[in-house]
C-alpha cells in the first residue's frame, strides 16, 4: 500500500494493482465513487470513469497531502481552493481538475 488516507465518499485506498490505460499501463491506487483513481508512468494521479479522465495531482506525495487537506474538514470552499492549489497548482488549473470540481460542489 502507498500509505494514502481513506476518506468516506471520497477515496479508498487499495492495494495497487495494474491496469490497461489508454497512455499504456497504469497502476489502480484507489477508489472514489464511481471512479479509479490511477497513479500514471507520468507520476501523475487521475481520476477515470467511464468516459473521460480528472486530472487529481501531479504526483504521489501531492496526492497525499490534498487527501490529508480535504480530510482535515476544516476549510471553506475558498480556504480549500488556496490550500490545494498551494499543493499542486498545475493539477488544480487542469481541465477536467478533480480537486476543482469538488470545491464547485461545495460552493453549490
Amino acid at each position: 500500500m502507498l500509505d494514502l488516507p481513506e476518506i468516506p465518499n471520497l477515496f479508498s485506498p487499495c492495494l495497487p494493482a495494474k491496469v490497461a490505460h489508454d497512455r499504456g499501463i497504469a497502476v489502480r491506487i484507489g477508489n472514489s465513487p464511481a471512479q479509479d483513481i490511477l497513479h500514471l508512468r507520468s507520476g501523475q494521479v487521475i481520476a477515470r470513469d467511464a468516459s473521460r479522465h480528472h486530472m487529481v495531482n501531479t504526483s504521489i506525495a501531492q496526492y497525499r497531502r490534498s487527501l490529508v487537506v480535504v480530510a482535515e474538514g476544516r476549510h471553506s470552499a475558498d480556504e480549500l481552493e488556496r490550500e490545494l492549489r498551494r499543493i499542486d497548482v498545475f493539477a488544480y488549473d487542469a481541465n477536467a481538475s478533480y480537486w476543482r470540481t469538488l470545491v464547485d460542489q461545495m460552493r453549490a
